[in-house]
């Protein structure tokens, strides 16, 4: 399925839109986006202009002083920037027609995900002043070949263990088995497993090293001040519902929930990180729950 973009300028009767093929690319792929101009350009126009561009967007605190150096007050918001991660833009002859441009993007961009980082192509006819303009995002996503194929022990002091895939497609359905082996007889309300979306923002520049920590899946260590973090519960799934466990048995139920597409990979860049994490829960009444947790690389 293509991707499409459009836009018309009424008072110079021209419009340009395009398809990009495909509409999902991973690091190191190529795309074609196929330009149409229509109308009669006039002398204004000097050329037509596709671009690529990615960009990484972040939260940042930035306080700011009012007043005078005797009488002064100052005020710290969170306000979003952002910096270019790459761009190619081609030119392209002022004239009417289709034309095919092909794109191919570097092998270390990081994937888009929502809050993070977007990709976007645009063509705009280059006329001096309101130039007409069709926009549209694309996603980047990481093939299977690119994710981490191992994970960090989990902790299991509650005798809960997560067995289950190291990487997901985003819209995809995880399935795995959380294995109870308690101690002692407990009662459960209900079992839960748990998806958590966390993006953390960083006032100072971060060794982002690879999108996913490394070979080694685990949750990333942040250390410094001006942290801005904002963590999510996108999807839960009950696993059971009240269930007796036996103290010294053990129990291997199946679980099954669907990774939000809304949500997006996960991503990185210098001042930014997106993570996942999988929580199952056993929720006790007026008792404290059991829980493990364990990271999840989405792609």
């Amino acid at each position: 399925m293509a991707l499409f973009g459009r836009s018309r300028d009424d008072a110079a009767t021209n419009s340009i839109s395009f398809t990009v093929e495909p509409r999902e690319v991973a690091p190191g792929g190529e795309l074609v986006v196929r330009v149409d101009v229509g109308g009669d350009l006039d002398a204004s126009a000097r050329a037509v202009r596709v671009t690529l561009e990615g960009h990484a967007n972040y939260q940042a605190k930035v306080t700011r002083s009012y007043g005078t150096e005797d009488d002064s007050t100052t005020s710290t918001t969170e306000e979003w920037q952002s910096y270019s991660l790459h761009k190619d833009e081609r030119e392209l002859p002022a004239q009417s027609g289709s034309v095919d441009v092909a794109f191919r993007l570097p092998r270390n961009v990081p994937p888009s995900s929502s809050g993070a980082v977007t990709w976007t192509v645009s063509a705009r006819i280059d006329r001096h002043g309101k130039d007409p303009v069709a926009r549209a995002e694309i996603v980047v996503r990481h093939g299977s070949d690119s994710v981490p194929t191992s994970r960090a022990p989990q902790q299991q002091d509650d005798g809960l263990t997560l067995d289950l895939p190291v990487a997901v497609r985003a819209g995809d359905t995880l399935s795995g088995t959380l294995t109870v082996a308690v101690g002692k007889d407990i009662t459960a309300r209900a079992v839960l497993v748990r998806l958590y979306r966390k993006v953390t923002y960083t006032a100072a520049p971060m060794d982002a090293g690879t999108f996913y920590g490394g070979s080694t899946l685990s949750a990333f260590p942040f250390t410094g001040k001006g942290l801005i973090t904002s963590e999510s519960m996108l999807a839960e799934a009950e696993v059971s519902g009240k269930h007796d466990f036996a103290g010294g048995s053990v129990e291997q139920l199946p679980f099954s929930v669907v990774v939000p597409a809304s949500g997006g990979p996960t991503t990185a860049h210098a001042y930014a990180r997106v993570e996942w994490r999988v929580e199952a829960v056993v929720d006790r009444r007026m008792r404290a729950d059991y829980s493990v947790e364990t990271p999840l690389a989405v792609r």
